[in-house]
């Protein structure tokens, strides 16, 4: 599966190549699932409002400042392994690559898409198994990382 390597680095990792880890997704969930996630656009911050009980409706300043808020990524992965063995070195080797990051920070490239994301490791969702441990092994799980200051 050469077309997988160089597709995604993590603090300039090639995360298949170290770790058998590419972005994917399950049959049946929506195939871009993962560009959806990177590309979704975080909610605005509330504005400041004065809600006075003798006016109608609120205060607000004459211009208003948008900023957005912090926003949560869920992207799928999968990693593949030639054997048992070489699965559980590279999915343990894996998660805790994403738990220490360079002092807990994640920068996420894609190379289809232009730009690097900022963020670190909040949880790693339901794993899932996908073959068994005969021959080549193949799980998937989400992990879902927090980008503190989007950048659109």
């Amino acid at each position: 599966m050469d077309m997988l390597k160089g597709q995604c680095t993590i603090n300039g990792v090639d995360i298949y190549e170290h770790y058998g880890a590419f972005l994917a997704y399950v049959s049946g969930d929506d195939p871009l699932a993962n560009y959806t996630a990177l590309l979704a656009p975080s909610e605005v911050k509330e504005q400041r409002k004065v809600d006075n009980a003798e006016e109608d409706g609120v205060r607000l300043p004459a211009t208003l400042t948008q900023r957005w808020k912090e926003r949560e990524i869920p992207l799928q992965f999968c990693i593949a392994a030639k054997d048992r063995a070489q699965f559980e070195t590279l999915y343990s080797g894996f998660l805790n690559f994403l738990k220490d990051g360079d002092g807990g920070w994640l920068n996420l490239s894609i190379k289809q898409l232009s730009r690097t994301w900022r963020v670190y490791l909040r949880r790693i969702t339901p794993y899932k198994q996908l073959t068994d441990f005969d021959g080549e092994v193949m799980a998937t799980f989400t992990a879902v990382f927090e980008e503190p200051k989007p950048n659109f």
